[in-house]
């Protein structure tokens, strides 16, 4: 079993606080506070599908590629579901920025609903790569057309008209950076012997992001129910300072989704969160 560095779940953990703060930012009427939104929707998503790229060794380690992608679609369908019928009771209730649909349950499995592209990019990422790693033998002609793919696909961003299909075309290239910078770095890690040029960080402040990036999954999947409530709650009690505002927001849709982890896991539950398949195979 490869052992886990620290550092790609700290700069998670950096990243999806930056995704928290970039999309709360956007439920506030600041000239100040939309232009930061601005600078962090620059980098934020690229940052974190980097990251997942470089991750991707790690998690198919510890599963088979084809139970990945199998979890990954499941969460991504389930999950889907959810926040679709959410959204659509919610409109009952209060205006809500997105608007949804029954239509949306037959449209979702191409077109993505909210934030849950990122979860559709990946399963499509993993899928080319998992197809190279399992059918191509020679690691030399394996690297040439991974290469190839993305710089076919790439340039697609500004040819395609879908917003779904510019996104995972756009992004591919970024999730293609971090794989190649783990084979990178593995590389050379093997070749000098040298375990430390992706040491383990021990810093308080360190293992605080690590966590947040070991928990990213949760908090990216569930943010956007806390920053609604959250909106409305400043609403309803009339808090006016938008700073006082974001602060509450982002805190709470970083630390609610971790205690929605803390009580899944004690309930045995959270298999229905990041690995619904195995709910059908008996495991969890």
């Amino acid at each position: 079993m490869v052992d886990r560095e620290n550092w790609p779940d700290i700069a998670k953990g950096i990243a999806i606080i930056l995704v928290v703060l970039g999309h709360c930012l956007n439920h506030f009427d600041d000239a100040v506070l939309h232009r930061i939104c601005e600078i962090i929707y620059l980098f934020h998503m690229p940052l974190f599908v980097t990251l997942s790229g470089y991750s991707f060794f790690w998690v198919v380690s510890h599963n088979s590629f084809a139970r990945n992608i199998s979890n990954n679609v499941c969460i991504y369908v389930i999950q889907s579901v959810v926040y679709i019928s959410f959204n659509i009771l919610m409109q009952r209730i209060i205006s809500t920025s997105n608007v949804y649909s029954a239509r949306d349950f037959l449209t979702f499995p191409v077109i993505p609903v909210a934030h849950f592209w990122y979860i559709q990019a990946i399963i499509i990422y993993y899928f080319i790569f998992f197809l190279y790693e399992r059918f191509v033998a020679s690691i030399r002609i394996r690297r040439v057309l991974e290469a190839l793919t993305v710089i076919i696909i790439f340039p697609l961003n500004r040819l395609i008209c879908s917003e779904t299909l510019t996104r995972i075309c756009y992004h591919f290239l970024f999730f293609a950076i971090g794989y190649f910078l783990h084979l990178i770095l593995n590389n050379r890690k093997n070749r000098t012997g040298d375990g430390s040029l992706c040491g383990k960080g021990s810093a308080r402040s360190s293992s605080v992001l690590s966590f947040l990036g070991r928990n990213s999954l949760w908090i990216y999947i569930f943010h956007p129910y806390v920053t609604a409530a959250v909106k409305a709650a400043l609403g309803f009690f009339h808090i006016g300072n938008q700073y006082t505002g974001l602060i509450i927001m982002v805190t709470a849709a970083i630390i609610l989704p971790l205690i929605l982890r803390f009580v899944m896991n004690k309930t045995h539950t959270a298999w229905m969160v990041t690995n619904p398949i195995n709910a059908f195979r008996g495991t969890e």
